[in-house]
């Protein structure tokens, strides 16, 4: 290689000129000489400044052209072999320059079972990259499902789920997308699956999407199996089911959690069957086309033991707003009604969607409006008349059943919104040994059921407290019927706003606790001053009922009737004491006729049961006089100039002289003295309190 130089001629000559011009000159050969070597970079030979001829191979030399060229190892070799240092000069097994390596085109590992792979930290084992992947669960992309919601993944869900199930548990992903299947497999007889989904159910963006393609059955079948564990999963399927659960835990499950799921435009949603310790936290139920949110039942052979519900939610809405008991209707022919009014017909519930005249023929809405997706179910309108209608629900849903051998359920935190019921239990099978028992909810809230609060048919032991059950349309808040067993306990409770009575205790279940708790503003709609804060039917016995407010809220305003409604009958062991009673409709406490002769009703403001009696004769010598269930002042006087003693549990207290003189008696409830006299009986005036 060279390099032409061309240096400057001296035009004049001085000591000056000369000193400047002879240093620049051997600058610019210095700089000719170092192009030459190549250590610039520059040309004529573009090599990079860090290599030079002495200490690094001459790079990208060409193949010899010539007997006078440089020869490479491959020109006079064949099939040459090269060792390569097992560490380079930047640290690296194979040398790389050091620096930034760019990747580039398709790279292609093969045998990843043999590379390897330690963890960090002391007493780390080496395994392959193989093995670790598999450490983490299998995908059910592994097996090529496709979450665009139109590909039928159920061969690649099923293969994924053999991966598990053959590798004895582990962790089914099903990552962001929407997945349709005809079928989940059903998982038997199995311990330790995980089923993990990700993503948000809300807006436009959901997670991970299962859509069920079939019209009928259960969808994911969990059977005798332990440990299970399913998160973050949204349940939507493609078309309008008539019957099946999404999801069910059956054949002797137990210990098992459904986290963080949601379910909407299903027909029913959860069935545990004889299984025990199921716990379902943060679910959400919405826009149901069936009867069931959660059923917790079992079966005489087996039976349900411990259910735990925390944060569950549910709502059925109302697709015009909100409604009020003045929007429920009844529909007839030819009738004019207003858009957001509802009516209960033909097993659905409706609400209008625009004013007009009903049809002049036929029975009104009825079924589900034309179309196939079950989200149309709720967006499209039925025509009747000049009116439209939306289909708002069955008028069965009920948002949580306890049914038959089903024990031990606890509900924390749990809503219920609109529906029908929010929480029933019954006894289908009625063996008499099969009705469930020791139910438990706690800081639950129900709002606008059209039917029913809490409504016990059956069962024995439920225990309420710091519960919110208001605005039932139609009915009562709490219902103890006679089918109950009994040990109702009703504490710290927010029982407000239903159609109904607050609280019904039927004629049977006993004992009932109620403490307090505030029972307000009851009776709502047309049935103002008609039903009451609690109504003890004919002949109810052993309740309890201390400490509670009864009547207007604080924001004023009350429909009931009475505080206290106790009906007239056989009941006894009834105690109602130290309960706010006023600012009812019709009066504190009313009380029919009871022949019992253990019940107490003292200090409950608001209520004044008699007060000053007319006086009246004793009878026959020696005459006994009781209190009532409330206390009693009682002034006695003889009537004529004859003595009498009066004598309480066998000890006088009191001799009776001289027909002015009044002896007064304090009584409690029931609580009673004796009255001996010879020849004229005395007389006495009680003050009733």
């Amino acid at each position: 290689m060279s390099i032409n130089v061309t240096l400057p001629q001296l035009s004049t000559l001085n000591n000056t000129s000369i000193l400047s011009q002879t240093n620049s000159n051997f600058a610019t050969i210095q700089t000719a000489l170092t192009d030459a070597v190549s250590r610039s970079g520059q040309s004529p030979n573009n090599m990079t400044s860090s290599l030079d001829m002495n200490n690094n191979q001459i790079i990208n030399l060409p193949a010899p052209s010539t007997v006078n060229s440089p020869a490479r190892l491959i020109d006079v070799v064949s099939n040459p072999t090269i060792t390569v240092p097992g560490t380079g000069t930047s640290g690296h097994t194979v040398p790389f320059l050091d620096g930034n390596n760019t990747w580039s085109g398709t790279n292609t590992f093969n045998n990843t079972t043999s590379i390897p792979f330690v963890q960090t930290g002391i007493g780390a084992v080496a395994k392959t990259v193989d093995a670790k992947l598999k450490d983490f669960w299998v995908s059910v992309k592994d097996f090529g499902a496709v979450g665009d919601d139109s590909t039928d993944n159920t061969t690649a869900f099923t293969n994924a789920v053999n991966a598990v199930l053959a590798n004895g548990g582990g962790t089914l992903f099903i990552p962001h997308g929407t997945y349709r299947l005809a079928s989940f497999p059903t998982i038997s007889n199995s311990n330790n699956i995980n089923i993990k989904g990700e993503g948000a159910f809300f807006g436009t963006t959901f997670g991970s999407t299962l859509r069920h393609t079939s019209t009928t059955g259960d969808f994911i079948i969990f059977s005798n199996c332990q440990q299970i564990t399913m998160e973050d999963i949204y349940f939507i399927p493609t078309v309008r089911q008539t019957s099946g659960y999404q999801l069910t835990f059956v054949n002797q499950c137990a210990n098992s959690i459904v986290r963080r799921c949601r379910m909407d435009f299903v027909y029913n949603g959860i069935l545990i069957m004889d299984s025990s310790n199921i716990n379902l936290e943060y679910i959400q139920l919405r826009s149901f086309l069936g009867t069931q949110g959660i059923l917790f039942t079992g079966t005489a052979a087996i039976g349900s033991f411990g259910l735990y519900l925390d944060h569950v939610t549910s709502d059925q809405p109302y697709p015009v707003r909100s409604i009020i008991f003045s929007d429920i209707k009844t529909w007839t022919q030819s009738t004019a009604f207003t858009a957001g009014q509802v009516i209960n017909n033909n097993g659905n519930i409706y609400q209008c969607t625009q004013n007009g005249t009903s049809s002049g023929v036929g029975t009104g809405p009825a079924g589900f409006p034309a179309g196939s997706t079950p989200d149309s179910v709720f967006s499209t309108n039925i025509t009747d008349g000049t009116c439209l209608w939306k289909f708002v629900c069955n008028n069965s849903l009920t948002w949580f059943i306890n049914d038959n051998y089903a024990n031990s359920p606890t509900l924390i935190s749990c809503q219920w919104l609109n529906g029908a019921i929010a929480v029933l239990i019954q006894d289908t099978a009625n063996t008499g040994t099969s009705f469930p028992t020791f139910f438990v909810g706690f800081d639950c809230g129900s709002d606008h059921p059209f039917a029913g609060g809490y409504v016990l048919n059956a069962g024995f032991s439920v225990i309420l407290t710091a519960c919110f059950i208001g605005s039932c349309l139609t009915n009562n808040g709490v219902l103890a019927s006679t089918g109950f067993k009994g040990e109702l306990q009703i504490s710290n409770c927010r029982i407000e706003g239903n159609a109904g009575n607050g609280v019904l205790l039927q004629n049977g279940p006993q004992p009932t606790l109620i403490t307090g708790s505030l029972i307000a503003n009851n009776s709502g709609g047309t049935s103002v001053g008609l039903n009451h804060g609690i109504s003890i039917a004919p002949n109810a016995s052993h309740i309890t009922i201390v400490g509670n407010r009864i009547g207007a809220n604080s924001l004023g305003g009350n429909n009931q009737g009475f505080g206290i409604f106790f009906n007239s009958g056989s009941s006894d062991f009834v105690i109602i004491e130290g309960n706010d009673v006023s600012t009812n409709v019709n009066g504190g406490i009313t009380i029919g006729t009871i022949t019992g002769t253990h019940n107490v009703i003292k200090d409950n403001p608001g209520y004044n049961p008699v007060g000053v009696t007319a006086a009246a004769t004793m009878g026959a010598s020696p005459f006994t006089v009781t209190a009532g269930m409330t206390p009693e002042t009682h002034y006695v006087r003889q009537s004529a100039t004859n003595t009498a003693t009066v004598t309480k549990g066998g000890q006088q207290i009191a001799t009776l002289a001289g027909a002015t003189t009044y002896y007064t008696f304090e009584l409690g409830p029931n609580e009673s003295y004796v009255t001996t006299w010879a020849t004229t009986a005395p007389t006495f005036t009680k003050d009733v309190h």
